[in-house]
């Protein structure tokens, strides 16, 4: 069996699949640019050591072969379409299969080298030539059998001989001039103990795997089977869409979103799932004859409307949902074929009837409903505890009814709980790992006493760890706190919103209790229960010295974590409809309501001026009022002074 440099049939659009999957993975190519930056060579302080260097030459170079293993393996599966993006389970299960083959790669490119060394010293010529020219071909015959060992049994791969065309392999040339030239950058320029001395790490890095993900985007291309056993007929995509959020905190906490697993667990049997949960999107996700089901927030609709509008393009069929959608039905239906206002747990199995049949409506009213967990629950019990514990819920609603959230709107002013029997159950399903810690996704879980005072009860003998979100008045409760620090509560997300300095404290509801904050926190801290604060800024009293009065009281109150974002009057809220009647929104551009733009007109802030301080303010609050940031900061400062970056800086 012969094989050729890897060209499929699929000739004109090579390179930019390459640049695009390329771009989709960016974050793996940073990770493997700080594994490639990480020195073999033993510290000073183990120098003298022998088994202890011995330990950590064999520790680091064992962790560079399992993470690179990772990420060659996600490659591939994403060039393969097997899935969108790079996630955290496919990422360790591909470290934990494939580093066998790639410790063999290695293996034989270094006795290569060891073979060809005696002729590359004879002939005088540097030794980094031998080094790139075993490397180019180390990553074509890895992704070969990468991909032959992944998708062997997926489907049947029929294809003994791979092709190339001229066009294919001036790309194959031009690759090979490039690694040639990045590997020997520091000789051809007079970068040395320079600045710019580290710069050829990342070109090598970069230019490592586009060279890796071109080949193994030609294989796959001449085997279009695997491509084809991922994609199903009867296949529903679930779309959350990137947000900007509190400073770009799409990008860096992507909780799975819990309307995945209602979506799941009431579709009938039959359907096959692909999810695409907060990743930068790509032309090569857009399919035709798909039923795509997309959740919207306010400040990801922007971009949930574009990608609603090019699968409607090409030929499938789109449902948008979410407090968006509820909130501004109307504006949703110019982009997609049907919308679910409210809650989804009475309509979806509608829907999909409807789908089926071709009498699919363009409007589901979700009402809500007492028994809305009910067929969720039953599906949850047949599900792995991962996907358990992504859906932990026992009350809905909020019992605070705040003028800036649109949770009323969306609760209808109700609360409804969850048997206590169905949650216990569910935890003893996930039973829970030493150290895991279980998060409640409810809005406000002591919303209902006596509730929440029997759930906790429920849960002391279960033994585990768990946080959620909750008001600070708990602390007003000694036998509720006490309860929730018994079953097992670690840390309280609150949102204080205001200062006991705030105009804003004269408000109805928890604001009032402002006076309060600092003792009733040092309450809950006194229980070993951390705290989460959140803060608002852009009430119509805050003023420039609001902000040094928010510092004072965060550094008094000394949270885990300082977390401040900017008032927003989201669609559904109090706030929006009386700034709408006002007419003082500027700005109706739903990409701005990431809660980190002022998008009204405030009466002491100067937009342009608040906007360039928001992102400093919110740094220094993080960085210096909780004891997280102040971990974070000191960890940086003793990192400047040990390691001399003044010298790099001046």
């Amino acid at each position: 069996m012969k094989y050729i440099i890897p060209m499929g049939k699929y000739t004109g659009s090579i390179l930019s699949k390459t640049f695009d999957m390329l771009h989709s993975i960016l974050l793996c190519i940073v990770l493997a640019c700080v594994i490639n930056s990480l020195y073999v060579d033993p510290p000073d302080f183990i120098q003298g050591l022998p088994l202890l260097q011995i330990i950590y030459i064999l520790g680091l170079i064992s962790l560079k072969i399992y993470l690179l293993s990772g990420i060659y393996g996600s490659l591939v599966g994403v060039a393969a379409q097997e899935e969108p993006a790079v996630d955290r389970k496919s990422f360790f299960k591909n470290a934990r299969r494939y580093w066998k083959l790639y410790f063999v790669c290695l293996a034989f490119h270094f006795l290569s080298n060891v073979l060809l060394a005696v002729m590359f010293d004879h002939w005088n010529l540097p030794r980094n030539f031998e080094n790139f020219f075993f490397d180019f071909l180390l990553l074509y015959f890895m992704g070969f059998f990468l991909i032959k060992d992944k998708y062997s049994k997926t489907a049947p791969l029929r294809h003994s001989r791979i092709l190339v065309t001229p066009k294919q392999s001036c790309g194959v040339l031009l690759l090979f001039v490039l690694n040639a030239l990045i590997i020997n950058l520091n000789h051809l320029l007079p970068l040395k103990d320079s600045w710019l001395s580290n710069e050829p790490v990342f070109l090598y890095t970069y230019i490592h795997f586009l060279t890796f993900t071109f080949f193994i985007t030609l294989i796959l291309n001449s085997y279009p089977e695997i491509e084809q056993s991922y994609d199903k007929p009867r296949e529903i995509y679930l779309v959350n869409p990137v947000s900007g959020g509190i400073i770009l905190g799409s990008f860096f906490f992507r909780f799975y979103p819990p309307i995945f697993v209602t979506l799941k667990a009431l579709t009938p049997s039959g359907y096959h799932f692909r999810e695409f949960n907060k990743i930068t999107w790509k032309k090569r996700f857009f399919k035709k004859g798909k039923l795509v089901a997309i959740t919207c927030f306010t400040s990801n609709s922007y971009e949930a409307y574009k990608i609603a509008k090019e699968f409607r393009r090409h030929g499938s069929t789109v449902i948008m949902g979410g407090p968006h959608v509820t909130h501004l039905p109307d504006e949703a239906l110019q982009f997609c074929d049907a919308v679910v206002i409210g809650e989804v747990e009475n309509v979806w199995e509608n829907i999909i009837l409807d789908y089926e049949r071709g009498t699919l409506k363009r409007v589901y009213q979700g009402v809500p409903s007492e028994d809305y967990y009910q067929n969720v629950h039953a599906a949850l019990l047949k599900s792995p505890p991962d996907v358990i514990a992504n859906f932990l819920e026992t009350t809905r609603g909020c019992k605070y009814h705040c003028h800036f959230c649109s949770i009323p709107h969306l609760t209808k002013g109700r609360i409804r709980n969850k048997p206590l029997g169905q949650i216990v159950e569910l935890i003893q399903k996930i039973n829970p790992r030493k150290g895991q810690v279980l998060l409640f996704i409810d809005n406000n879980i002591i919303s209902d006493r006596e509730y929440a005072k029997n759930l906790f009860e429920a849960m002391i003998p279960l033994k585990i760890t768990w946080c959620s979100q909750c008001s600070i008045d708990i602390a007003k409760d000694e036998e509720l706190l006490n309860l929730a620090r018994k079953s097992g509560c670690a840390q309280l997300l609150v949102g204080y919103e205001i200062t006991s300095y705030a105009d804003a404290k004269s408000r109805k509801g928890k604001l009032s209790m402002a006076d309060q904050y600092i003792a009733l926190t040092k309450k809950v801290k006194r229980l070993g229960i951390s705290v989460k604060a959140h803060f608002i800024i852009g009430f119509d009293s805050d003023t420039y010295r609001t902000l040094w009065d928010l510092w004072r009281f965060c550094f008094q109150l000394m949270p885990y974590v300082t977390v401040v974002s900017v008032l927003t009057p989201l669609p559904g809220s109090q706030l929006f409809q009386s700034m709408l009647k006002e007419n003082r929104i500027t700005n109706y551009n739903w990409r701005y309501y990431g809660l980190n733009n002022l998008v009204f007109r405030h009466p002491k802030f100067d937009h342009t001026c608040f906007q360039l301080m928001f992102p400093l303010l919110f740094t220094l609050y993080l960085a210096t009022t909780c004891t997280f940031g102040l971990f974070v900061t000191a960890i940086i400062l003793l990192d400047a002074y040990f390691f001399n970056l003044r010298h790099f800086l001046f």
